[in-house]
């Protein structure tokens, strides 16, 4: 078990270099998206909060399934995009983009939950909410580092879900994994907790 996460976090120690940059970009990234967070209407990019599949099912406009459903298809979505443009060194700043805006789209909706539902109104779920985009935000991080390994390499595609070559499966499972444990905890915290949802 040591070893998986040993060899999980390897490429932070063999790419420290990129790691510091896009954690501090990152972290620049999640400030941007609180102070914009705060004036929603006037952000740098608009975000419609009823999009949000966990806000759907929390406000009981849609099922548990369609929370699992529409969670893995926004991800997916953003995975896709990130693994096809690191392919090729010139389309790798794509991904980072929508990686950057995959961060700071998720503190906009930390903090509009927030202003909208009160602290401790909702601590237990902020506190929830805040665990799993954290999560989420360090897997991806961990992907686009892996990434940046098997940018341009021979047989791209077929190298990155090879594990002797790459951790990407396992940080692939690791994603959906986390997607399934959130709304399942979700549904329960949503049975407990009751919210005046706009």
């Amino acid at each position: 078990m040591l070893n998986f996460f040993a060899n999980l976090f390897s490429p932070i120690k063999q790419k420290k270099g990129i790691f510091i940059f896009l954690l501090i970009l990152t972290i620049a990234m999640l400030v941007l998206g609180i102070i914009s967070g705060r004036h929603l209407d006037s952000g740098v990019i608009s975000i419609d909060l009823s999009n949000v599949p966990y806000i759907k099912f929390i406000s009981k406009k849609g099922g548990f399934v369609s929370l699992i459903f529409n969670s893995l298809i926004s991800l997916s979505i953003l995975y896709l995009i990130i693994w096809i443009c690191f392919i090729k060194p010139f389309l790798s700043p794509i991904s980072l983009i929508f990686y950057f805006y995959f961060v700071y789209s998720q503190a906009v909706i930390f903090v509009n939950i927030l202003l909208i539902y009160g602290f401790f109104n909702a601590l237990i779920l902020l506190v929830f909410l805040l665990a799993y985009m954290l999560v989420l935000i360090f897997i991806f991080l961990l992907i686009v580092l892996e990434l940046f390994s098997l940018c341009n390499s021979h047989n791209y595609f077929k190298t990155c879900f090879n594990p002797r070559n790459s951790n990407l499966l396992h940080l692939t499972i690791i994603l959906i994994s986390i997607v399934l444990i959130f709304s399942f905890m979700l549904m329960f915290l949503r049975s407990y907790i009751i919210l005046l949802i706009y």
